[in-house]
């Protein structure tokens, strides 16, 4: 029964005992209290505990459901909370969620501790949690989406995930990126920086590149697209500066001279790598490494004899080798120091 129709009933009731009484007896009673009098009909008189406990009854109703819609009130604020908090989680935020009931205050304590991840097919009748999740999705998948009013954590993994599919997907944007590299992590850099190996020309490339934090690795790759590249490839004195800038170490400037190998001619590798050689001294393998390459024994011989007994071992016992008639490299004894 609702709580009008119950007034309602409550009041016809209290109506009837009135009348019925007042039908038996129409007389009046008084009631004294020390000096105070009070005279009403008996049919008030009899009345008066029914109205009395219809006011109290009405005010418990009243109380325990104003408690009841705030319960309510605080469970359906809690389930939208909950659902903002897997909203922070997707976007890889911190969340600042409040909860007033236990039992989502357990379970948001719970999430928290979890990694949550989005699953391909994922539906749910909350319609911004399904953008949210198809577009991490197509995200993953490496496609570029435009996610400024989405409010993504511009440092979690999802936002640079989407950076570097823009980056794969726009070699103008890539090269913006090597532009701005106080603006974009090292990460970025690097992957903007090996697109525009793929896609440029070493014209553009050396434009952009004396202005770059190369590490080894882009070094590298770039050393690799210099060698495919005969127009306007690096020259020496820039190889060798960008070797040692880069920290070479005795294998990598092994690679380094096997790369350009054929690419100079043999009075140019060779010059390369014995300044190389004179400037730093882990490049001393390569120099010989080439000149090994060329049979230039001689030269070989005078530099080990300047060097420490148990220095350069290999390349002495490649030169005891030869002299015995057997002809081995460093490649085919796998060398590597």
């Amino acid at each position: 029964m609702g709580l009008k129709k119950y007034i309602i009933s409550s009041i016809l009731l209290i109506v009837i005992i009135g009348g019925y009484v007042f039908s038996l007896d129409a007389n009046e009673y008084t009631i004294k209290i020390l000096d105070y009098e009070l005279t009403l009909l008996i049919a008030v008189w009899a009345i008066v505990p029914t109205s009395i406990l219809l006011v109290f009854t009405i005010l418990h109703i009243l109380f325990y459901g104003f408690r009841n819609f705030l319960e309510t009130r605080a469970i359906e604020k809690d389930e939208e909370n909950i659902i903002n908090l897997i909203k922070d989680f997707l976007l890889e935020n911190k969340s600042k969620q409040k909860f007033k009931t236990k039992v989502f205050s357990d379970l948001s304590s719970v999430l928290m501790q979890m990694n949550l991840s989005s699953v391909k097919d994922f539906k749910s009748e909350n319609e911004e949690l399904n953008t949210i999740v198809s577009v991490i999705n197509k995200i993953n998948e490496g496609e570029y989406i435009s996610i400024k009013n989405m409010k993504f954590n511009p440092h979690g993994n999802v936002h640079k995930k989407n950076i570097l599919n823009k980056i794969n997907a726009d070699i103008d944007f890539a090269l913006e990126v090597v532009k701005k590299t106080n603006t974009y992590s090292k990460e970025e850099i690097k992957c903007a920086f090996t697109r525009i190996l793929e896609e440029k020309s070493m014209t553009t490339i050396k434009k952009i590149t004396p202005a770059m934090d190369l590490d080894k690795d882009m070094v590298l790759a770039l050393f690799q697209k210099d060698k495919e590249e005969a127009d306007f490839s690096i020259g020496l004195e820039e190889i060798k500066r960008y070797a040692k800038k880069s920290n070479f170490t005795k294998n990598d400037y092994i690679d380094l001279v096997k790369l350009y190998k054929d690419t100079f001619t043999p009075d140019e590798i060779i010059k390369m790598s014995e300044e190389l050689s004179n400037d730093e001294d882990l490049a001393l393998d390569a120099y010989l490494y080439i000149l090994l390459e060329f049979e230039m024994l001689d030269e070989v011989r005078e530099l080990l004899n300047a060097c420490a007994d148990d220095e350069y071992t290999a390349f002495k016992a490649l030169i005891d080798l030869k002299d015995n008639g057997k002809h081995y490299s460093l490649d085919t004894i796998n060398y590597k120091n």
